[in-house]
């Protein structure tokens, strides 16, 4: 690849390819996490003592990325956690979810 202040287009169409499937793995991974928590919790009842769903799988996640730490320069870790804060925010920003059962009852 080339040095940063040479990037090509190409350069960068294939970076943020790359991005983009990590990030859908990502997404595909904690779906199923997510998925098979709430089946579970379904099933088995929840613990009395147990976190909110959310605070587990943040405890889950945070402590299986402990190797990041051991394995990544710290500003390493901190980037990439901006540039993912930064494309959540932007598709947030440029995709609606369009509610057709709503447009359809207004016909």
């Amino acid at each position: 690849m080339a040095p940063i202040g040479a990037m090509t287009h190409s350069d960068s169409d294939a970076a943020l390819e790359a991005f983009t499937m990590a990030m859908l793995a990502s997404c595909g991974q904690l779906s199923l996490i997510v998925d098979h928590m709430h089946r579970f919790t379904n099933e088995a009842g929840f613990a009395d003592d147990a976190p909110p769903l959310p605070v587990a799988l943040h405890n889950l996640i945070r402590d299986v990325l402990e190797r990041l730490a051991a394995d990544h320069d710290v500003g390493d870790i901190a980037t990439a956690a901006q540039m993912l804060e930064s494309a959540t925010r932007i598709v947030g920003d440029e995709l609606f979810f369009v509610d057709l059962s709503r447009l359809q009852d207004s016909q």
